[in-house]
């Protein structure tokens, strides 16, 4: 996240380039922005596509590989490639120093920073707009095809 400028804007979107956004997915999110004010929000993912093949059934929180750490402080756990974040959860992010880098995913560096900031944290009603999907080359889930 450093190595580019940010600029001054409202919202932050982690945008997955191989998960599937419906084009109603940015309107949804800042309309929940707007009605609700949260810092940073994920949501569920409506259904899993797994290679090919589609399964409906809503991942209401997919974390992938929480750590014992995280279980036992009760870190929130949200689809990681649905999170955005305004301008004061991304300072938190981008002010991580390099002892704060500890994990090789980013997405268990990020929940973490963010849980323990005690920033507002607002989890999105599934609106069918956003789904995970799973590949060959997907490092923590290609075992799931």
């Amino acid at each position: 996240m450093a190595l580019f400028e940010c600029g001054e804007y409202d919202l932050y979107f982690k945008i997955d380039d191989d998960d599937i956004y419906m084009d109603s997915y940015v309107k949804s999110v800042i309309e929940s922005y707007l009605d609700t004010g949260w810092d940073y929000s994920a949501q569920p993912s409506h259904g899993l596509l797994r290679g090919k093949y589609y399964d409906g059934a809503l991942l209401e929180s997919l974390c992938l590989d929480p750590t014992p750490e995280e279980i036992e402080g009760n870190v929130l756990l949200y689809m990681p490639s649905s999170l955005v974040m305004n301008r004061k959860a991304l300072d938190i992010i981008l002010n991580l120093s390099d002892e704060d880098l500890y994990h090789p995913f980013e997405d268990i560096v990020w929940r973490n920073a963010l849980h323990a900031s005690k920033l507002n944290y607002y989890c999105r009603p599934n609106s069918k707009n956003y789904i995970y999907h799973v590949h060959g080359s997907n490092i923590s889930t290609k075992h799931w095809l």
